[in-house]
């Protein structure tokens, strides 16, 4: 592994203490390295990242965490989980079939 790897990880790890205080820049960025690190371990920390938002988790996020639910086992149902569950009733059928469907496989 690359120390830039651990490096990157270890800084979405402390983006993701601020919650819903990320600022939306942070938050570009987090969904892009959700989408498109090579890294399971960055995808997995930018998604954790995410998942702490809360009710300022924006659409475009829910899509990339649904989408690297589907395709990525190294990202933890639990990243998922916790986008539904503060999205609450907001939550699209989507995450939830998503959920769903890696508890169930």
């Amino acid at each position: 592994h690359d120390a830039n790897e651990y490096v990157m990880g270890a800084a979405f790890e402390a983006l993701a203490k601020l919650g819903e205080r990320l600022p939306p820049e942070a938050v570009a960025a987090l969904i892009n390295r959700v989408e498109h690190d090579s890294e399971w371990e960055v995808r997995r920390a930018a998604a954790e990242a995410l998942g702490k938002l809360g009710e300022r988790l924006p659409p475009e996020a829910v899509a990339a965490l649904i989408n690297r639910a589907k395709h990525d086992q190294k990202v933890d149902v639990m990243v998922v989980y916790m986008a539904v569950e503060k999205l609450g009733e907001r939550a699209p059928s989507e995450a939830v079939a998503a959920l769903i469907n890696r508890v169930e496989n």
